[in-house]
């Protein structure tokens, strides 16, 4: 198993990052590895809430199923796959500071054997550019 973990503090209220973070339809303009995705449940996240996300990993697309398993509104959000081939669990805690929020997640997933080293560095690369990515997108917002 994969276990990647990162933080970003960003200038924005925690209201505003949790926000944005938790609309579905806000993913792709950050996470390069969604280029789409829909609910397929009731139309507010929360716990139990599902929905599909198109994905892309190592240059293969990939459909899943993935369910709001925790749901605390601006302070944590945890999902799973529930279809697909990649056993994957996300971890998102926020937290107020001076000035803004601290944003972490934590992604632990199913990748073994040999590659699990290069697809752990592939993942952490891909996931901090992610992340930079959701900064400067909220930062830049008024």
């Amino acid at each position: 198993m994969i276990k990647v973990e990162q933080s970003v503090v960003t200038n924005r209220p925690v209201e505003e990052v949790w926000a944005y973070l938790t609309g579905i339809d806000n993913v792709p303009q950050w996470n390069s590895a969604i280029p789409g995705g829909k609910m397929t449940s009731r139309a507010l996240i929360g716990a139990g809430t599902t929905f599909t996300q198109v994905g892309h990993l190592l240059g293969q697309r990939i459909g899943t199923v993935v369910e709001s398993t925790e749901h605390e509104p601006n302070r944590k959000w945890s999902i799973k796959a529930i279809s697909g081939p990649i056993p994957i669990k996300v971890r998102h805690g926020l937290e107020s500071m001076e000035g803004g929020a601290k944003l972490t997640r934590v992604i632990e997933g199913g990748a073994g054997g040999f590659f699990k080293p290069a697809v752990a560095r592939f993942l952490q690369r891909q996931f901090e550019a992610d992340w930079a990515n959701l900064k400067d997108i909220l930062e830049a917002q008024t």
